[in-house]
């Protein structure tokens, strides 16, 4: 569901002078900031190569707000009210959501991973012991964050089915949880990178084994998951590799740092009057 509608003719006529032809505007669901009432106006354009966009914020009354303070609150909140509560975003909570089957597949490929890391350690490769302690911890992760997700879409929902409008305090509660979830996703990049140098050993150890295996299908299919986890343990990190030495508070305030740049970028996005 989207939290956005097209743009009314009193508001267009309000903002003509900050758009240019050929321009889409929509506008959001009214939001609360110290208890008063604003919109985000989303003004958007397709290019050749991408959809350019720029934001307006307008008041109760449709007046444009100039304030730059007011802006960089009324841009961090709206951002937040997308994340939350538009599940046509990008930035969507909703889009971490996934079915029952799917957390039951991943959980369970990670299972069968452990299983055969403990027939790899068995046969001498001491390594895949160390590495099976990590998947299954990795596991509990798993299932922990999505809770988490499951959790913040559950409250959203709740407050969305309540006709409850978006607000700081609303933000401040859901913000908890998703910060709980982003902690989650740190503890297992960090547990990952205790057994880093061990990944390519692995993945080398079961790809041998599986070359040698060609006609046992149930071997083959064991080993290919054990070289496959290796590689994503490995993806993870590389994706990862700025957090690695943080430590928690580190990590948060660097959510944090980047937080503020983000917003200052959607900052310069705000539109002024085309001359």
């Amino acid at each position: 569901m989207s939290i956005y509608k097209s743009a009314s003719p009193s508001v267009l006529e309000k903002i003509k002078d900050y758009i240019d032809k050929g321009e889409s505007v929509s506008v959001s669901e009214e939001f609360l900031w110290k208890g008063k009432s604003y919109r985000q106006v989303l003004i958007a354009k397709k290019t050749l190569k991408k959809i350019e966009t720029g934001f307006l914020y307008i008041d109760k009354n449709e007046n444009i707000v100039d304030n730059k303070n007011l802006q960089r609150e009324l841009s961090r909140l709206s951002y937040y009210l997308n994340v939350f509560f538009n599940a046509d975003s990008e930035t969507s909570i909703k889009k971490a959501l996934k079915s029952d089957e799917v957390r039951e597949r991943e959980i369970g490929d990670l299972k069968d991973v452990s299983e055969s890391l403990k027939v790899l350690q068995d046969q001498g490769l001491k390594e895949a012991g160390t590495v099976k302690g990590i998947t299954d911890k990795i596991q509990d992760i798993m299932e922990r964050y999505n809770a988490k997700i499951y959790e913040i879409n559950l409250k959203a929902g709740e407050y969305r089915n309540g006709g409850e409008r978006f607000n700081e305090e609303i933000l401040a509660k859901l913000y908890t949880i998703y910060e709980e979830g982003l902690l989650l996703n740190y503890e297992k990049i960090k547990l990952l990178s205790k057994s880093r140098e061990e990944y390519d050993s692995i993945k080398s150890f079961a790809s041998k084994k599986k070359a040698a295996s060609f006609f046992n299908r149930k071997k083959v299919l064991a080993l290919t998951k054990i070289v496959y986890t290796m590689e994503y343990y490995k993806r993870l990190l590389s994706k990862h590799e700025n957090i690695l030495g943080m430590t928690r508070q580190q990590y948060l305030a660097y959510i944090k740092e980047s937080e503020s740049s983000y917003m200052e970028k959607r900052m310069q996005l705000i539109r002024k009057v085309k001359l």
